[in-house]
């Protein structure tokens, strides 16, 4: 199975914007009047949630005029917001066709549609013109990047000078590999499974070019303390074409386990 496929398969389950209206229609919600806010409940389904994206966008300056390049926009959650709170335009590249096509969907019904452009494609395959976005966002998306470090000099020229890069993601520990369980929020099976540690991307970062405004990295910790048992499927069962409770699961016990640490980062581009 190639990667595309790997990541159709695990991300976005078939028929799915018709599963989403379907979903808002039963809420009682009239499609004709439909509104962004009607959508934050499973559109931010990325970790962090809601307080995640506005972080982001609060770290990077986010402003009217700006333009935003969302690598792994998902469904398009994040870019609503940003568009919406902050006056932005954002062009999202998504390689999951599902999820590519639920954004370009709700965003148009939300009437955002001159705000937002999607394409459907592995970001590794898009020409990004250079010194044309503000501000980049890679919102959980870096784990399923396997040339990290060519991402981010691609990124690197299609900023502005002084331009900001701003990260969320899970990141490898020395235990990242013993015993790693699957699936997990990003992949089914090692194959779309490109953890990296802190410390690597940091190093792919600056020989990129940028330097640090944010840097927080945490790293993973083992737990005596036996996770909680995920308790129902939403958002994720709405929106992801794998066993979410076992995801969720897998999760919970692969962080307890000291297998995962985190990152947040905002690094720039010199003027």
């Amino acid at each position: 199975m190639s990667y595309r496929e790997s990541i159709n398969t695990h991300y976005g389950k078939p028929d799915l914007t018709a599963r989403i209206l379907d979903h808002l229609q039963r809420q009682g919600i009239e499609l004709e009047h439909l509104k962004w806010e009607d959508l934050i409940d499973f559109d931010q389904f990325h970790g962090g949630g809601m307080k995640s994206t506005l972080w982001l966008a609060e770290a990077t300056g986010l402003g009217p005029g700006m333009r935003v390049l969302d690598v792994g926009a998902g469904i398009g959650g994040t870019a609503r917001v940003w568009c919406t709170k902050f006056g932005c335009t954002v062009f999202g590249i998504e390689p999951a066709e599902e999820f590519c096509n639920a954004a370009e969907r709700l965003t148009s019904l939300v009437g955002m549609s001159d705000q937002i452009n999607f394409i459907c494609d592995d970001v590794a395959e898009v020409e990004l013109p250079d010194n044309s976005f503000d501000v980049a966002m890679f919102v959980n998306t870096l784990m399923n990047i396997e040339d990290e470090a060519g991402i981010f000099r691609k990124v690197y020229r299609s900023l502005k000078p002084g331009g900001r890069l701003a990260i969320t993601a899970r990141t490898a520990t020395p235990l990242t590999y013993e015993g790693f369980l699957y699936p997990c929020p990003w992949a089914s099976d090692p194959s779309t499974n490109f953890l990296a540690t802190a410390e690597s991307t940091h190093a792919d970062l600056i020989a990129a070019g940028f330097s640090d405004v944010v840097w927080e990295a945490t790293p993973g910790e083992k737990s005596d303390e036996t996770p909680p048992t995920p308790i129902g499927p939403a958002p994720f069962g709405l929106i992801m074409n794998i066993d979410v409770v076992a995801m969720r699961r897998n999760n919970q016990l692969n962080t307890s386990a000291g297998r995962l640490g985190s990152l947040r980062a905002v690094v720039r581009k010199r003027v």
